[in-house]
């Protein structure tokens, strides 16, 4: 939480509104929520969104796909995600969905463990790290590696690892200027933050969603930060 506050700063009046993208269980968005941020959470799993339900106001918490919400295009201030890369079935397409979230010159901030040091491929024997050079570079999703725990999480429900390159390359685009890169940990990283601004007048990505009125297509009418709870 301290790392994602440093990254995306404090509220400004008229432009306090940020969408959390696989909020999962709301821990935080909420906090960020208590500083006075209005907050918006996002998360595919219903369990999950469920549980954030119970912490948050009902109407900020959103059942649907993170790289593909039903909100209005260009509504945010800021796009936040922490935790999300090595969960999501695919990481450019939640930064894509991210860029047409926010508004131009908004942020995107994500804040997540460092991939050079956490994953499949880095067994931790504290303080020491070994790494695995033949783990690094698989994409796959995978139940198994020496830098995962026996019994542990992601044996139940899998990581998917990106090296350092695969996270940052779909922020290396002429839409997104990545101006903050934070590396936190007491010795070795363990996590990984940074910022990325939206240019202004420049988009390529897909546009708002589309619903079907009899044989016309419109686009989904706009909304307040303040989604309603529907499912998707």
């Amino acid at each position: 939480v301290g790392l994602v506050r440093q990254l995306l700063g404090v509220p400004r009046p008229g432009a306090a509104e940020f969408v959390d993208l696989a909020c999962g269980p709301g821990l935080i968005t909420a906090t960020l929520a208590a500083y006075g941020w209005r907050v918006v959470g996002v998360d595919a799993s219903r369990p999950l969104v469920e549980m954030a339900r119970r912490q948050l106001p009902v109407d900020q918490v959103i059942h649907a796909d993170a790289a593909n919400t039903p909100l209005p295009p260009g509504s945010f201030a800021a796009v936040v995600s922490t935790y999300s890369h090595t969960d999501v079935p695919s990481w450019s397409a939640l930064v894509t969905e991210a860029g047409r979230l926010v508004r131009p010159a908004g942020a995107f901030v994500y804040v997540g463990p460092h991939p050079a040091f956490v994953g499949p491929h880095a067994e931790r024997q504290d303080p020491v790290v070994r790494l695995h050079g033949s783990e690094y570079a698989s994409d796959r999703r995978r139940l198994d590696g020496p830098g995962l725990s026996r019994g542990g999480v992601r044996q139940h429900v899998g990581v998917r690892h990106l090296t350092l390159a695969m996270l940052l390359a779909p922020l290396l685009t002429r839409e997104w200027r990545i101006d903050a890169l934070v590396e936190h940990g007491p010795e070795l990283p363990t996590l990984i933050g940074l910022r990325a601004v939206r240019r202004v007048g420049v988009y390529a990505g897909p546009q708002a969603p589309l619903r079907r009125r009899g044989a016309v297509l419109t686009a989904l009418p706009s909304r307040s930060g303040r989604c309603g709870s529907g499912s998707h």
